[in-house]
């Protein structure tokens, strides 16, 4: 014969529910918990590397390219957040638009003479407002002049900021 279980009184059915479900879910949450740890990050952690990898790369070419955007847009050759003795930032090149790189040629006489001449200045070029425009600005300017003012311009941006963008298209157009 088969022995039943005696029906709990409702006393056990309580302590039961208040005490020791409780217990065994702490005990087995704490069993569990660092398979689940060990789990959630074998799934979880290369995707965060792959993130974070690409999200650096994504702050670095926003970056370079707020910098370049100052640079071209305020003309100092620096983004204007950076100090005045600092040279291009960590990881950067130098813009585009920085100083040419010297050659072998000697300067050419306007040169020379724009570098010295007190009176040679932005007021005597053919654009106006020479100095507060940006490289790319300039550039756009230099079709519509004759030979003799996109050589000015050469010459004078060769020896005052000396933005190679600028000076290679006024090349381009003299030769």
């Amino acid at each position: 014969m088969k022995v039943l279980p005696r029906p709990k009184i409702p006393e056990e059915r309580l302590l039961d529910l208040m005490v020791y479900v409780p217990l065994g879910l702490a005990l087995t949450i704490a069993e569990a918990v660092p398979e689940l740890a060990r789990k959630g990050r074998s799934r979880v952690e290369p995707q965060v590397r792959v993130a974070r990898m690409v999200g650096q790369m994504a702050v670095k070419q926003g970056y370079r390219q707020v910098a370049r955007l100052a640079t071209t847009r305020f003309g100092s050759g620096r983004p204007p957040w950076a100090p005045a003795s600092a040279g291009p930032g960590p990881g950067r090149q130098a813009a585009a638009d920085g100083p040419a790189p010297s050659s072998t040629e000697a300067p050419s006489p306007a040169s020379r003479s724009a570098a010295r001449a007190p009176g040679v200045g932005a007021a005597d070029l053919a654009i106006p407002s020479y100095d507060s425009l940006s490289a790319h600005q300039v550039v756009q300017r230099l079709e519509g002049l004759s030979r003799e003012e996109v050589a000015a311009v050469r010459d004078y941006e060769r020896a005052t900021r000396g933005r190679r963008t600028i000076i290679s298209r006024a090349e381009q157009l003299l030769s």
